[in-house]
């Protein structure tokens, strides 16, 4: 029963905290910032009535149901509030509208024990288990490690030095 001066159904106390003095830019069938959530329903979620992405995680507040369950990118299942939902180092918006796409519910989207975030990060695939750091040739000692393509040139045999042909010297 917090008082509604202007009989918007908007609490007077919430109202102000977007536009102090100025009872007249909320109500609880508008939509001020135009992301298709309705005023009240921006105040019973915690999300900002003048922000269509309060998070800015590139998803808009209306998209971002919060229920834990990814249905499609018009109902994403994220918070609204956290702009990685999962913790993975990816921004909701990122995995649902950006390439790779990945699950913005499961930091691990393809089980194989690194976040999605980091793989993209390296270059790895996060859909794909069979391409992550492990799987992967760190270089490739014949074309990065000698200037012939020979190996062993330079005192290097598969990305290491020989350290018994250069006398065991740490230079």
């Amino acid at each position: 029963t917090l008082p509604d001066t202007d009989g918007d159904s908007l609490p007077d106390a919430w109202e102000v905290i977007y536009f102090p003095g100025d009872l007249t830019k909320l109500s609880a069938n508008g939509d001020y910032d135009a992301d298709g959530l309705k005023d009240l329903a921006e105040m019973q979620r915690g999300t900002d009535p003048t922000k269509p992405d309060t998070d800015a995680d590139g998803l808009t507040d209306n998209v971002e149901t919060n229920t834990g369950t990814y249905v499609s990118p018009t109902n994403t299942g994220t918070n609204p509030l956290q702009a990685d939902t999962d913790g993975d180092g990816r921004k909701d918006g990122d995995e649902v509208n950006a390439p790779p796409k990945t699950d913005p519910l499961d930091p691990d989207s393809d089980d194989d024990n690194y976040s999605d975030g980091a793989e993209v990060a390296s270059g790895h695939d996060p859909n794909d288990p069979n391409h992550n750091p492990d799987t992967t040739a760190i270089a490739n000692s014949r074309t990065e490690f000698t200037q012939s393509g020979t190996q062993g040139e330079l005192d290097w045999f598969y990305g290491y030095r020989n350290f018994t042909a250069d006398g065991g010297g740490l230079t």
